[in-house]
């Protein structure tokens, strides 16, 4: 390149008569029916020289012709012979391109600089061409490109300038030969192929989370880039500008569906021609893998039919025994991150109960996880660990709390990684799994179980509550601290979740005390009954809000003195004299069969404050300082009315009452009782002056 022109020189067999008559005609080609296809076709190509030169001149094989615009209408096809000698035998044709007046004058360094953009890829594909040598005269410069053929698919190329830079290139390049016998004339334009070749081109750089760059698709020549990180070659139709493919012709249909075939079967030619090891070769191939969204326009479906195919090949590789590597479906390996995970689903479990392996790790580092899901590399999903952990706590022998404790926090991480996961689905199926140990160390499930709660001392419920401690159903103690900080935090929040409460009175009230109440305290104790009933009163006193009266009064079973166990909504109760209440029922009524509360509430040696603390709560439950007076409506008839009780205040009720009256009456069953069926009849008579004094001493606030 100097300033008034462009020189280029080859030393191939050089012109022949039929290649001058080729290019002194329009719409003709000496390409007739060949085997690899060639870079242009009917003649075109040359004719683009005439956009930089008017006058391009032609040594070879002893031609020595040139075409000149200016001569007329013909100029760009009728040759002039010149009658200089060409005197440089070393080179068998040279084309000479004087530029024009234009170019000249302001486009020269800018027409140089577009040599800068030859890439010496361009060598990959173009059989007889070696080397290309440019000298750029207006700046001094000079770049050699050199193509080595190190074996059948491994290229080098060496790219060297005067500035000193050197680059040395190694590219693996994959070829197929394709039968183009079957296909029609029409679908190559018009020209007929026996045979051709499609290559793929990979450089070979060495794997690492930054893609390789963009390459063009070449038909001989680069073309543009259509998204894909390798070089693909094809004889592809194309328009005379060379910028696209014509995405029309069947004859390119057809080159492309070649291409995912070759480039599946390239992970052998990189395991075996590369030099590299098997999983650094791996590594590298997956680097050039498309993703589906990566082409573009008339090649976007090849990235879907790679995919395809490589979910069927065994091209994933794992770890083996003794460090052997072996290759496995994409969908059969799982790529973990977690090395929590890892240690709780071992390789062989994984092997042996999932039929999944363990991508290799160096694999797994390199391998982009869009990709990853689009091949069907699979991921430890929460089901998977709920079968680890089924197996887990069904081992016989010592309970491994840490073990446990791992695989709870990896089902946490996973419920909250997989937002698509059905989590209320799972935690049916952990509370119905033994794997939650109690403190004396034995499994249980959340099903198993009314309530669960976290560790607690006695401190933490009060103190007197040994018993109902001693019963509670905790969590072990050394099973919430035996990870480090931010695991044990995540395992208290699946507990959390799974329902397991945290220590208060409230909960130990609402979650276990009263569902014993509700249905199962017959088979408990008088011990536990009375310790729940302490339990629930020092609570309620300090804080109403914790428990109503309403929700115990019906539900809360209180012992007698007789032992026998009753509800003071069913049975009526009464205080004893231990109480110190008003009347002492045993001493004063003898007659009737009193059933009394229990005085081991009070304790030992109670205090005047315990006491009326005690008589005021269980006041509230419906226990009795007195007899039992119920209020009830009573429906008479006027003739009933008249032999009843109230005859005599027949005058004070309405005079046209309906079909009956309706009167409110107190009733008392205890004193109906004490009076017609008196067991202590030698003392009747004292026990009805005690029980007319004790009604005019309650009648006012009590029964008035």
């Amino acid at each position: 390149m100097s300033a008034d022109c462009i020189t280029l020189m080859n030393n191939e067999r050089g012109f022949e008569e039929k290649n001058i008559r080729a290019l002194c005609d329009v719409g003709r080609s000496t390409k007739g029916k060949h085997k690899y296809g060639y870079i242009g076709q009917k003649g075109i190509g040359f004719k683009s020289v005439f956009r930089i030169t008017n006058c391009p001149e032609i040594y070879s094989n002893g031609y020595q012709i040139k075409f000149d615009v200016s001569s007329g209408p013909m100029g760009f096809i009728l040759p002039h012979w010149i009658e200089d000698d060409f005197i440089d035998c070393s080179w068998k044709t040279k084309i000479v391109l004087p530029l024009k007046e234009e170019i000249t004058s302001n486009q020269t360094r800018s027409l140089a600089a577009r040599f800068d953009d030859i890439h010496p890829s361009l060598l990959l594909f173009l059989h007889r061409l070696k080397s290309i040598t440019v000298e750029n005269q207006l700046d001094n410069s000079l770049t050699t490109m050199r193509r080595n053929d190190v074996t059948d698919s491994i290229i080098q190329i060496h790219c060297g300038s005067s500035s000193g830079q050197d680059r040395l290139d190694s590219w693996l390049v994959i070829k197929k030969k394709l039968d183009a016998s079957r296909i029609s004339l029409q679908a190559k334009s018009g020209v007929d192929v026996e045979s051709t070749e499609i290559a793929l081109a990979f450089p070979l750089v060495k794997a690492s989370h930054v893609p390789p760059s963009r390459q063009p698709v070449f038909a001989f020549l680069p073309l543009r880039s259509y998204g894909f990180r390798f070089i693909v070659q094809g004889d592809f139709d194309v328009p005379s500008s060379r910028e696209d493919v014509d995405r029309d012709s069947s004859w390119n249909q057809w080159i492309r569906n070649e291409i995912p075939k070759l480039f599946v079967q390239a992970i052998k030619d990189f395991c075996e021609n590369t030099g590299l090891s098997r999983l650094d070769a791996v590594c590298t191939y997956l680097q050039f893998v498309p993703h589906t969204d990566e082409l573009l326009d008339f090649f976007r479906p090849v990235a879907s039919q790679i995919l395809a195919l490589m979910k069927g090949k065994e091209c994933m590789p794992v770890a083996g025994e003794d460090d052997t590597i072996l290759m496995k479906l994409p969908c059969q390996t799982v790529i973990c991150h977690d090395p929590l995970m890892r240690e709780i689903v071992s390789p062989e479990f994984l092997a042996s109960q999932l039929n999944f392996y363990y991508l290799h790790k160096k694999v797994e580092q390199c391998l982009n996880p869009s990709l990853a899901s689009s091949l069907g590399v699979q991921k430890i999903t929460t089901q998977h660990l709920l079968e680890v952990g089924k197996a887990l706590c069904s081992q016989e022998g010592s309970i491994e709390l840490e073990k446990i404790a791992k695989w709870l926090v990896c089902v946490h991480r996973s419920l909250e990684e997989d937002f698509t996961s059905d989590s209320e689905g799972v935690f049916q199926q952990l509370k119905s799994i033994k794997c939650l140990p109690l403190s004396h160390c034995q499994l249980c499930s959340i099903n198993e179980t009314t309530t669960l709660f976290f560790p607690l001392r006695e401190k933490d419920i009060g103190t007197g509550s040994l018993l109902l401690l001693g019963e509670l159903p905790l969590i072990n103690e050394n099973f919430m601290k035996c990870l480090d900080s931010v695991a044990n935090s995540q395992l208290v929040k699946l507990l959390d979740r799974l329902g397991v409460k945290r220590m208060s009175a409230k909960e130990v009230i609402q979650h276990h005390i009263k569902p014993i109440f509700e249905s199962s305290w017959q088979s408990k104790s008088e011990d536990h009954l009375i310790c729940y009933v302490q339990f629930i009163k020092d609570h309620f006193t300090q804080n109403e809000s914790i428990v109503t009266v309403d929700e115990i009064r019906p539900i809360i079973q209180l012992v007698t003195s007789t032992h026998s166990i009753q509800n003071p909504v069913e049975e009526t109760i009464h205080f004893p004299s231990a109480y110190q209440t008003c009347v002492d029922l045993e001493m004063e009524f003898p007659g009737y069969d009193w059933m009394l509360l229990s005085s081991r509430y009070l304790g030992n040696q109670p205090s005047q404050t315990t006491i009326r603390s005690w008589k005021e709560f269980f006041h509230q439950l419906g226990v009795m300082e007195f007899i039992d007076m119920k209020q009830k409506t009573v429906k008479l008839s006027p003739k009933q009315l008249e032999t009843s009780a109230w005859g005599s205040y027949k005058d004070l009720l309405p005079d046209n009452p309906g079909s009956h009256y309706e009167i409110e009456d107190f009733v008392s069953e205890e004193m109906y009782h004490l009076i017609t069926q008196n067991t202590e009849p030698r003392h009747f008579h004292q026990q009805m002056k005690n029980l007319v004094h004790k009604l005019g001493e309650n009648w006012e606030h009590r029964f008035s």
